[in-house]
């Protein structure tokens, strides 16, 4: 007589998603935004200056990627040091809004389950080329709706513009600092400096109003979610 086959065991159900307190990384979130604006806006300060100077310059002078021109001085000092003040502070600002945004996430998804972006890739489509596009603004909105709605029906929850003026000035400004970077690098002339820094500039300025929008994202964000979760117990 055959033997009957063993069942298959039972397949292991998902472990549920546990939210955590999203306030006390918003709020140092928050913070480092502060200092990233003022440093911004000493930036803007250095980068008008050598922008004056070397408009005063002739074009035609020779020019190199991270060399300073004839008479440059104190300028080139200082928005050396504004640069490199903007970007450390880049890169601890940037540290924390991908944790805050997983964090935001993964939020969510005890919520609503039925997310299309996972927490990882909330995070991770910022650093894939053409999709970090739209990707990345997806998820920080999936987040957003499902938070606004407490996870009910959130597919049809509105985005406030806010969101999308955010994220159009993100955009808008990493593709300047790309082009300004670009055109530095290939510099051979202080005319073309000028126009790296003329893109620069323009970039700083940029840079100002974006810090304020993204303060009040991820002020309002953390307030949604924290309304939307106020009956789970917090890990």
């Amino acid at each position: 007589m055959a033997e009957t086959a063993a069942a298959p065991p039972p397949a292991k159900a998902a472990a549920p998603v546990k939210p955590r307190n999203p306030s006390g990384l918003a709020d140092l979130l928050v913070i480092t935004l502060y200092i990233d604006l003022a440093v911004d806006a000493v930036n803007t300060v250095a980068d008008t200056l050598d922008l004056r100077f070397v408009s005063q310059v002739d074009p035609e002078t020779p020019a190199s990627f991270g060399g300073s021109l004839p008479g440059e001085g104190w300028v080139s000092v200082f928005q050396g040091l504004s640069a490199l003040a903007q970007t450390l502070i880049f890169v601890v600002c940037g540290f924390l809004c991908l944790k805050w945004i997983y964090r935001m996430s993964l939020n969510a998804h005890s919520l609503a389950p039925d997310m299309k972006i996972s927490p990882a890739w909330g995070v991770g489509w910022f650093f894939v080329p053409f999709a970090s596009l739209w990707k990345p603004f997806q998820g920080v909105r999936e987040s957003w709706q499902v938070s606004a709605s407490a996870g009910h029906d959130w597919q049809v929850q509105p985005v406030p513009p806010l969101l999308r003026w955010w994220w159009g000035l993100w955009l808008a400004s990493n593709i300047i600092g790309n082009v300004s970077l670009r055109l530095q690098m290939n510099a051979t002339s202080a005319g073309e400096v000028a126009i790296s820094g003329a893109l620069s500039l323009l970039q700083d300025i940029a840079n100002v109003p974006l810090d304020v929008l993204f303060i009040f994202v991820v002020r309002r964000l953390t307030a949604l979610q924290l309304g939307a979760l106020s009956q789970h117990v917090f890990d």
